[in-house]
């Protein structure tokens, strides 16, 4: 899969799980609800005080699983390394 195909799949299945590492090294799963902002990356939505920020503001490295409800085999399965974080506060 292309990034661009990967891009449109997430464009068009927003469901996801999301995996990161805890400060003692376990790990922490949460479902996720992901989209595509205008630049082309895929952004998530979450708490300020929700264990995965906190998680990924310790060791910024996480995995994302997104699949579509429809065909749950359809899958796309990233390892996101040091990615630039950016945080936004919530919109009304």
């Amino acid at each position: 899969m292309t990034p661009h195909q990967a891009r449109e799949f997430v464009a068009n299945n927003h469901q996801a799980v999301m995996i990161t590492r805890r400060s003692a090294g376990g790990l922490q799963t949460s479902p996720v609800t992901v989209g595509i902002d205008s630049d082309g990356k895929v952004v998530i939505s979450s708490r300020e005080t929700a264990y995965k920020v906190r998680n990924l503001r310790c060791q910024p490295t996480a995995t994302l699983c997104v699949f579509s409800l429809a065909t749950p085999d359809d899958a796309v399965q990233r390892r996101l390394a040091n990615s630039p974080r950016r945080a936004m506060p919530p919109t009304a």
